[in-house]
């Protein structure tokens, strides 16, 4: 089992207190003898009585100026997104990462790689557990 991010229980409260609900941490994928897991699934109801469903990766960015985790996070979900359109699940993915990280480390450059690869953002105030900032993935 992949590792738990410190800033995770935080990033889960503040879904949790926007009207989401965490159905399970560690979501499995597998296919051809391949396996990916995402940190959260959670989903919330909707006018039409449907589920909306959505996959969270979480990233602190622990570490003062590390590109090398921007690099890694990026390709981490840019891979996830890649895996689950081979198994033709279109369930948006987003990156969550605490505000302190989004203004300290992330950039235009970083953003607009994540609009390429179909990934949204979502950016926490930890201290709170509120949503900061929510932008959907392209599609």
């Amino acid at each position: 089992m992949p590792a738990i991010d410190s800033c995770q229980p935080n990033i889960i409260h503040a879904i949790q207190k926007d009207g989401w609900r965490v159905r399970v941490q560690n979501v499995h994928f597998y296919d051809d003898g391949y396996s990916i897991y995402i940190d959260l699934g959670a989903e919330r109801p909707q006018p039409t009585g449907k589920n909306q469903r959505i996959l969270i990766e979480i990233k602190c960015f622990a570490e003062k100026q590390s590109t090398s985790e921007l690099y890694l996070a990026l390709g981490q979900v840019h891979y996830y997104r890649v895996f689950l359109d081979e198994l033709e699940d279109d369930t948006p993915i987003y990156l969550a990462v605490p505000f302190e990280a989004y203004i300290s480390k992330l950039n235009h450059i970083f953003e607009n790689a994540l609009k390429q690869c179909r990934v949204g953002l979502i950016v926490i105030d930890i201290e709170d557990e509120e949503i900061t900032e929510w932008r959907e993935p392209s599609i």
